[in-house]
Protein backbone atom coordinates (compact mmCIF):
# COMPACT_ATOMS: atom_id res chain seq x y z
CA UNK A 1 0.00 0.00 0.00
CA UNK A 2 1.44 3.24 -0.83
CA UNK A 3 1.57 6.28 1.28
CA UNK A 4 -1.02 8.15 -0.04
CA UNK A 5 -3.40 5.17 -0.44
CA UNK A 6 -4.75 5.41 3.07
CA UNK A 7 -6.24 8.41 2.19
CA UNK A 8 -8.19 7.32 -0.62
CA UNK A 9 -9.81 4.57 0.96
CA UNK A 10 -13.27 5.63 1.33
CA UNK A 11 -14.11 5.97 5.06
CA UNK A 12 -16.82 3.96 7.01
CA UNK A 13 -19.54 6.10 8.34
CA UNK A 14 -19.10 6.19 11.86
CA UNK A 15 -21.47 5.13 14.44
CA UNK A 16 -24.12 7.20 16.62
CA UNK A 17 -22.40 6.54 19.61
CA UNK A 18 -19.16 7.84 17.56
CA UNK A 19 -20.29 10.98 16.08
CA UNK A 20 -21.61 11.64 19.95
CA UNK A 21 -18.30 10.81 21.46
CA UNK A 22 -16.36 12.89 18.32
CA UNK A 23 -18.49 16.00 19.10
CA UNK A 24 -17.75 15.61 22.87
CA UNK A 25 -14.15 15.57 22.21
CA UNK A 26 -14.34 18.45 19.46
CA UNK A 27 -16.22 20.66 22.09
CA UNK A 28 -13.91 20.14 25.27
CA UNK A 29 -10.82 21.26 22.61
CA UNK A 30 -12.92 24.33 21.96
CA UNK A 31 -13.34 24.70 25.64
CA UNK A 32 -10.28 24.09 26.58
CA UNK A 33 -8.49 26.49 23.61
CA UNK A 34 -11.14 29.40 24.62
CA UNK A 35 -10.09 28.77 28.11
CA UNK A 36 -6.48 28.98 27.14
CA UNK A 37 -7.35 32.18 24.86
CA UNK A 38 -8.59 34.28 28.42
CA UNK A 39 -5.78 33.31 30.19
CA UNK A 40 -3.40 34.85 27.75
CA UNK A 41 -5.55 37.62 28.02
CA UNK A 42 -5.62 37.90 31.45
CA UNK A 43 -2.11 38.04 31.46
CA UNK A 44 -1.80 40.38 29.07
CA UNK A 45 -3.77 42.38 31.41
CA UNK A 46 -1.96 42.07 33.98
CA UNK A 47 1.28 43.39 32.25
CA UNK A 48 -0.41 46.62 30.78
CA UNK A 49 -0.73 47.38 34.30
CA UNK A 50 2.29 46.35 35.89
CA UNK A 51 4.85 46.66 33.59
CA UNK A 52 7.25 49.78 31.99
CA UNK A 53 5.50 50.82 28.76
CA UNK A 54 9.07 49.64 27.37
CA UNK A 55 9.18 46.03 28.66
CA UNK A 56 5.57 45.62 27.33
CA UNK A 57 6.43 45.06 23.79
CA UNK A 58 8.72 42.20 24.89
CA UNK A 59 5.87 40.85 27.05
CA UNK A 60 3.49 40.74 24.42
CA UNK A 61 5.15 39.07 22.05
CA UNK A 62 6.36 36.45 24.83
CA UNK A 63 2.25 36.03 26.19
CA UNK A 64 1.53 35.67 22.39
CA UNK A 65 4.01 32.69 21.98
CA UNK A 66 3.19 31.07 25.33
CA UNK A 67 1.34 27.70 25.20
CA UNK A 68 -0.63 25.72 28.48
CA UNK A 69 1.75 24.09 30.83
CA UNK A 70 -1.10 23.02 32.81
CA UNK A 71 -0.31 19.14 34.62
CA UNK A 72 2.99 20.14 32.84
CA UNK A 73 5.96 17.64 34.73
CA UNK A 74 8.80 20.24 35.42
CA UNK A 75 5.96 23.43 35.92
CA UNK A 76 2.99 22.39 36.75
CA UNK A 77 0.96 25.52 35.89
CA UNK A 78 1.15 28.04 33.21
CA UNK A 79 1.62 30.63 35.64
CA UNK A 80 4.74 28.94 37.41
CA UNK A 81 6.19 28.78 33.89
CA UNK A 82 5.68 32.17 33.02
CA UNK A 83 7.28 33.17 36.60
CA UNK A 84 10.40 31.11 35.69
CA UNK A 85 10.80 32.74 32.27
CA UNK A 86 9.69 36.41 33.56
CA UNK A 87 13.14 35.88 36.53
CA UNK A 88 15.30 34.38 33.85
CA UNK A 89 15.06 37.66 31.94
CA UNK A 90 15.44 40.05 34.65
CA UNK A 91 11.72 40.76 33.54
CA UNK A 92 10.22 40.11 36.02
CA UNK A 93 6.83 41.60 37.82
CA UNK A 94 5.59 38.51 39.97
CA UNK A 95 6.97 38.57 43.30
CA UNK A 96 6.66 34.95 44.36
CA UNK A 97 7.90 33.86 47.75
CA UNK A 98 7.83 31.02 49.96
CA UNK A 99 5.81 31.49 53.64
CA UNK A 100 9.09 31.07 55.40
CA UNK A 101 11.46 33.45 53.55
CA UNK A 102 13.09 36.22 54.67
CA UNK A 103 11.47 39.80 54.49
CA UNK A 104 14.49 41.14 52.65
CA UNK A 105 13.35 39.52 49.84
CA UNK A 106 10.05 41.20 49.92
CA UNK A 107 11.46 44.68 50.08
CA UNK A 108 14.16 43.32 47.35
CA UNK A 109 10.94 42.39 44.93
CA UNK A 110 8.90 45.52 45.71
CA UNK A 111 11.72 47.84 45.44
CA UNK A 112 12.58 46.46 42.16
CA UNK A 113 9.25 46.43 40.75
CA UNK A 114 8.17 50.09 41.71
CA UNK A 115 11.82 50.72 40.01
CA UNK A 116 11.76 49.38 36.94
CA UNK A 117 8.80 49.41 36.12
CA UNK A 118 7.19 53.21 38.03
CA UNK A 119 10.42 54.72 38.32
CA UNK A 120 9.85 54.79 41.73
CA UNK A 121 11.84 54.54 45.17
CA UNK A 122 10.69 54.32 48.40
CA UNK A 123 11.24 53.44 52.28
CA UNK A 124 10.25 50.06 52.62
CA UNK A 125 9.89 48.05 56.15
CA UNK A 126 13.01 46.28 56.58
CA UNK A 127 13.63 42.86 58.21
CA UNK A 128 15.07 44.89 61.46
CA UNK A 129 11.91 45.82 62.15
CA UNK A 130 10.78 42.31 62.88
CA UNK A 131 13.72 40.78 64.19
CA UNK A 132 16.14 38.18 61.99
CA UNK A 133 14.16 35.46 62.40
CA UNK A 134 11.03 36.87 61.28
CA UNK A 135 9.80 35.45 57.98
CA UNK A 136 7.28 37.48 55.78
CA UNK A 137 4.40 35.59 56.89
CA UNK A 138 5.35 37.50 60.53
CA UNK A 139 2.56 39.04 61.86
CA UNK A 140 1.42 42.44 59.96
CA UNK A 141 4.52 42.17 57.42
CA UNK A 142 2.13 42.29 54.09
CA UNK A 143 -0.12 44.79 55.73
CA UNK A 144 2.93 46.88 56.62
CA UNK A 145 3.95 46.80 52.79
CA UNK A 146 0.70 47.28 51.56
CA UNK A 147 0.42 50.25 53.74
CA UNK A 148 4.00 52.16 52.73
CA UNK A 149 3.01 52.26 49.22
CA UNK A 150 -0.68 52.91 49.06
CA UNK A 151 0.79 56.27 50.62
CA UNK A 152 2.06 57.20 46.72
CA UNK A 153 -0.87 55.36 45.05
CA UNK A 154 -0.40 51.78 44.94
CA UNK A 155 -1.11 48.05 46.75
CA UNK A 156 0.02 44.56 46.41
CA UNK A 157 -2.72 42.53 44.95
CA UNK A 158 -2.17 38.38 45.75
CA UNK A 159 -2.48 35.96 43.32
CA UNK A 160 -4.22 32.93 45.07
CA UNK A 161 -3.08 29.66 44.26
CA UNK A 162 -4.13 27.75 47.12
CA UNK A 163 -0.26 26.93 48.05
CA UNK A 164 2.19 27.84 51.09
CA UNK A 165 3.76 30.88 48.49
CA UNK A 166 2.54 34.36 48.12
CA UNK A 167 2.38 35.56 44.48
CA UNK A 168 2.21 38.55 44.71
CA UNK A 169 1.84 42.07 42.17
CA UNK A 170 2.12 45.94 43.02
CA UNK A 171 0.02 48.09 40.80
CA UNK A 172 -1.70 51.31 41.30
CA UNK A 173 -4.77 51.85 43.08
CA UNK A 174 -6.56 52.94 40.93
CA UNK A 175 -5.84 49.50 38.59
CA UNK A 176 -7.76 46.95 41.40
CA UNK A 177 -10.74 45.80 39.12
CA UNK A 178 -8.16 45.21 36.14
CA UNK A 179 -5.90 43.52 38.21
CA UNK A 180 -8.64 41.53 39.61
CA UNK A 181 -10.38 40.86 36.21
CA UNK A 182 -6.57 39.80 34.63
CA UNK A 183 -6.27 37.29 37.64
CA UNK A 184 -9.85 35.78 37.77
CA UNK A 185 -8.75 35.34 33.70
CA UNK A 186 -5.73 33.27 34.22
CA UNK A 187 -7.40 31.48 36.58
CA UNK A 188 -7.14 32.67 40.14
CA UNK A 189 -8.68 34.52 42.45
CA UNK A 190 -6.99 37.79 43.58
CA UNK A 191 -7.07 38.71 47.35
CA UNK A 192 -5.50 41.92 48.85
CA UNK A 193 -3.64 42.33 52.62
CA UNK A 194 -6.46 42.17 54.52
CA UNK A 195 -7.79 39.04 53.00
CA UNK A 196 -8.17 36.22 55.63
CA UNK A 197 -5.71 33.63 53.80
CA UNK A 198 -3.29 36.69 53.82
CA UNK A 199 -3.08 37.33 57.50
CA UNK A 200 -3.26 33.77 58.13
Amino acid sequence: MGIFDFFKKKKEKPKDKDKVKDIEMSAQKSITKNDFEAQRRGYHELGQICLNESKQLEYSKFIASLTDYQDNEEYMTTLNYVIDCLNQKGNYFIICLDWKQEITSLTHGVNHTLCKNFNIQIELPQQNDYGQRASVAYDNVLQDFDKAINKIGFQLSFIDTNTDQYIIVVHKIKDLEKAKGAIRRIGYDCLNSSSKKIRG
